[in-house]
């Protein structure tokens, strides 16, 4: 038996002579710390494209978007509106406002009867404005009053009512 020392913990180890060269470690427990101990990729250090708070990812970690971000709420932050590189802005068509309208304000009460599962209105008719001075909440019958669809109770179709 031929002792040699242990190339994680520096314990000495007895060994045949035949597997010098193979035998390197003492356990499987000190194999698996040096093949653990070379696996340690470092870290870039990265600042946040929305709160520019400092953050620390692998390379692997950096696919895509995930680099500019230090959390999914900063993530989500920056790709809504202006920072989604399929943002259209103004240029979005009549449906694409209403629909932007439905997501950013959430159903509410009507704002002259107080009714339930309120609509909302655009005061000045453009479905693009969705900012929040423009949109007000109004039952059917009301909407349709605002926008003259409806008459001395009777339902007319505008033809400006797209």
């Amino acid at each position: 038996m031929v002792k040699i020392t242990c190339k994680q913990c520096g314990n000495d180890i007895f060994t045949f002579p035949s597997r010098i060269g193979r035998k390197k470690y003492c356990s499987k427990k000190c194999l698996w710390k040096n093949i653990a101990s070379k696996l340690v990729v470092p870290k870039l250090e990265l600042k946040c494209k929305i709160c520019n708070k400092i953050f620390y990812k692998t390379k692997s970690q950096m696919v895509g978007e995930r680099g500019k971000y230090c959390s999914k709420k900063c993530e989500h932050t920056g790709k809504r509106k202006e920072g989604n590189p399929n943002w259209v802005g103004d240029k979005v068509s009549i449906d694409g406002g209403r629909q932007r309208a439905r997501r950013w304000y959430q159903d509410n009460r009507c704002s002259v009867c107080n009714k339930e599962s309120a609509e909302r209105h655009h005061i000045d008719g453009n479905t693009k404005n969705n900012s929040p001075e423009n949109i007000i909440f109004l039952c059917r019958k009301h909407h349709q009053e605002r926008d003259g669809r409806i008459k001395n109770g009777r339902l007319f179709l505008n033809s400006n009512y797209p």
